[in-house]
Order: C-alpha cells, then structure tokens, then sequence
C-alpha cells in the first residue's frame, strides 16, 4: 500500500505495480506513468495529466465503497489502456467547458485492443470534448453515457453499443474516422436518445439493423451508405 498524506508523489514515466494507492491529503502528478494492476482509493483525478493502466484497474471512493470515479475533466486529461480492459463500477466524468478530455486505447507494441464501459460504468459529459480514440481498437458501451453540451469524438475500428446513450441539449456525437479502416463497423444494439438540439453524426457505412433503435428528436446525420435492405427507418421520437 502506497499512501500519499502530503507533498507530491510525481509518477513520471514510471510503473507502480500490484498496489493499492490512497491519496489522503497529498498531491499526485500523473506524467506518463503507468498503474498495472492497481486498486485507488478516492477520486482519480488526472487533472490534465496522463497515465497509462494496464492488467486492470479498480477505483474505490474510499476504503468501504465499492464504486469510485475517474475525473477526466481538466483540460488534456489522458487515460490510456495498454490492453484489453473493462472499466466497471467506476464513475466517469469528461469534458471541460474551454479543453478536451481524452480516453485512449493504444495496445502495446501496436497491438488491437479492445475497451469496454461494463454495465456497471457510467460516462457524464457537461462541457467540451471527449475524444476516445485508439487506431484499430474497438469500444464497447455496455453501461450509460450521459452526455450534454459538448462534443464526443469517437474514432475507432469498431463501435458496439449495447448500453444506453443519452444524447442531451446542445451535445454532438461523431462517428469520424471510422472510414479509414476497413473493418470498420458501427453497430447498436442498446438504445441512443437525441435529443431536439443534439446531433449524431455517422461517418461509415451501416445497415437498418446495425443502427438499432435511435430514439431520434434532433440530428441523424450519416455520411457514409445506408443499406435499408428493403426495410423502413422511422427517423422520429420512439
């Protein structure tokens, strides 16, 4: 167990493993470090750093809690997953009214990954960008995302939700980049809300079965081809 009571504990490059990390008072920078296989105590927050975490990670708000948060909202903070990991239990607030909040998944030596936001995760944007991105990974939404009055950029190989996610007044969500891969592919089998000032912006090809149900009272905007496969798409409020 590594506590932090006071001063500064500057993770910097470096790798802290097979530990259980409680910030009670102190200061942690986060540059470019890496948690491998690490349990936190209290809120992770980056505050506009960036960190690495490997062989999984869980997040507690204290040591009788057993869900935490992950606070992504000051400006250019970086979560990056070296492999394939699912984020459960765990809180997690981007976006910042004036910056851009990053979740990245970037396997080790340039491997494909994949990164899922389990049933019991949950995603809340207010303000600004969230980016998640990672070449030839895919995302997978199992849990809720809540998102209003920003931008989230999604630029993946795969998209598979099978959550919810909750498009709020003034938020824009784009699919882009999806179209430089050629396995690319976006596919709902959750539920996606717009709401009357929202936007959802596809930039890949999709069939009637692959958008699911989009309760839509704003934007659908695709860019890429849409194979109805002699089917009909209600482009209206469920």
């Amino acid at each position: 167990t590594l506590e932090v009571t006071g001063g500064l504990l500057d993770l910097e490059g470096g790798v802290l493993q097979f530990a259980t990390l409680i910030n009670n008072g102190g200061s942690i920078a986060y540059q470019n470090g890496t948690l491998d296989n690490v349990t936190y105590l209290g809120t992770l927050a980056l505050a506009g750093g960036q960190v690495s975490i490997l062989d999984s990670i869980t997040v507690h708000d204290s040591a009788s809690a057993t869900t935490g948060t992950i606070d992504l909202t000051a400006n250019n903070s970086q979560l990056l997953f070296a492999d394939n990991e699912t984020i459960d239990d765990i809180a997690l607030l981007a976006g910042s009214a004036s910056g851009t909040s990053y979740l990245l998944s970037v396997g080790a030596d340039g491997q494909d990954t994949s990164l899922t936001l389990g049933s019991t995760a949950s995603v809340t944007q207010h303000a600004g960008t969230f980016d998640i991105s990672g070449g030839g990974s895919t995302f997978v939404n199992d849990g809720v995302m809540m998102l209003s009055g920003g931008t989230l950029d999604i630029s993946v190989a795969a998209f598979v939700n099978a959550g919810t996610i909750a498009l709020g007044s003034g938020e824009t969500m784009l699919m882009e980049g999806l179209d430089s891969n050629p396995v690319a592919s976006f596919d709902n089998t959750g539920t996606i809300g717009i709401a009357a000032t929202a936007t959802l912006d596809i930039d890949t090809d999709v069939s009637l079965s692959q958008l699911g149900l989009i309760d839509n009272a704003g934007l659908l905007q695709i860019a890429g081809t849409l194979d109805l496969g002699g089917g009909t798409l209600d482009v209206k409020p469920a």
